[in-house]
């Protein structure tokens, strides 16, 4: 029987922030000692406060976007959907990310052998060390990396003395007791899709696509008209091989490059013959990508505003009060230049190629496959 489990009070928005900080209440007994160390059956319940930094799009005040493991690092804590019940959110600690084989505690009911944490998946736990004081992954396994809402930054409680997460510097059992294996399990760090479509170059399937694609084009085209589920199918070819392209180093040769760079240019000329750009887009795909555009660079801007009047806020002067806020307000700016690289890089990521259809159009100066691209 669970005495207490670390759970989050229903949020409140942190409005002298950006809309990604939040402030949440933890109650319970499971992230001791770091969280509520005082918790009792016996005493009022007397929750600590904590910031959360969520993840959102870098184009939207509200849109939450899926994470993967690469966002997290063994050690974090996050808050997350409870996998067993969604309407619940809980916090726990980071204790092992996919490719990682970890020992849980006795009871868990896969067994007490080293269990693989999945791609994708993260292994969570209480502080607490104990099975019967935290429900978390030595109960229900690995989480999806999807179910975190958030990373916690800071600590509020006490009202007066925040304390910020220095989460690289935590102690917490599982590290402690060697439970975890970190990188044990080469094939659970990869993304299937990445490494399926790897196969299909050493089996020679890319090969035979492109020969299939060559000799009827015209068949390609039409499923690509008739179904957005094979124009789906047929991006994503293109999008892994054009990566595998740009990720090789400049007069690279041999048969690999020479059946990418073919099958590339085949799929450009198929995707323009049925009427899409040569990435692949629909005119009201690239409509749509527009408008987010827009949006992803008045969204930074303000970002940038806001992170320019937290530097304006930090205190100059000396003394307990002006010390604490300016080490809660130096870590908020911490933060904020993470999150900012965090939103260039995916900028970078999903815009570039809008911008370089652009310069050719400039350079050409003919109007873009679809002319919504002009601006």
């Amino acid at each position: 029987m669970l005495s207490a489990i670390a759970m989050i009070w229903p949020p409140v928005w942190f409005l002298s922030l950006h809309k990604p900080w939040e402030i949440m209440w933890v109650n319970g007994e499971s992230m001791s000692p770091l969280l509520n160390t005082n918790h009792s059956p016996e005493l009022p319940n007397a929750p600590d406060k904590i910031l959360v930094r969520r993840f959102l799009t870098p184009d939207s005040d509200s849109e939450e976007v899926p994470t993967s493991q690469k966002d997290f690092r063994r050690g974090q804590i996050v808050v997350f959907e409870a996998p067993h019940d969604p309407s619940r959110i809980a916090v726990k600690r980071v204790v092992g990310v996919g490719g990682d084989l970890i020992t849980p505690l006795p009871g868990y009911p896969g067994g007490d052998g080293p269990q693989v944490v999945p791609y994708n998946h993260l292994w969570v736990e209480g502080d607490v060390d104990n099975r019967d004081k935290s429900l978390d992954s030595n109960w229900y396994g690995p989480i999806s990396a999807a179910l975190v809402i958030g990373i916690v930054t800071m600590l509020l409680t006490p009202w007066y003395s925040p304390t910020s997460i220095e989460w690289k510097k935590h102690k917490y059992p599982a590290k402690e007791q060697g439970r975890v294996q970190t990188n044990a399990v080469q094939s659970a760090m990869v993304d299937p899709n990445e490494a399926a479509m790897d196969e299909l170059f050493q089996t020679g399937w890319a090969e035979r696509l492109l020969q299939s694609l060559k000799a009827f084009p015209e068949r390609a085209v039409e499923n690509i008209k008739a179904s957005s589920a094979d124009r789906g199918k047929y991006q994503g070819y293109y999008d892994r091989v054009k990566r595998t392209l740009e990720s090789q180093p400049a007069g690279s040769r041999g048969a690999d490059i020479s059946v990418s760079q073919e099958l590339v240019d085949t799929l450009e000329k198929i995707f323009v013959d049925a009427g899409l750009n040569k990435e692949g887009y629909s005119p009201q795909q690239l409509k749509s990508m527009k408008k987010d555009k827009r949006k992803a660079r008045k969204s930074y801007e303000e970002w940038k505003k806001e992170k320019e009047q937290v530097v304006e806020e930090i205190p100059k002067d000396e003394g307990p009060a002006a010390r604490q806020l300016r080490e809660m307000l130096q870590q908020r700016k911490k933060e904020m230049d993470v999150e900012e690289a965090r939103m260039l890089k995916e900028h970078q990521k999903r815009w570039a190629f809008m911008d370089e259809i652009k310069k050719k159009d400039n350079e050409t100066g003919k109007e873009a496959t679809a002319p919504i691209m002009t601006t």
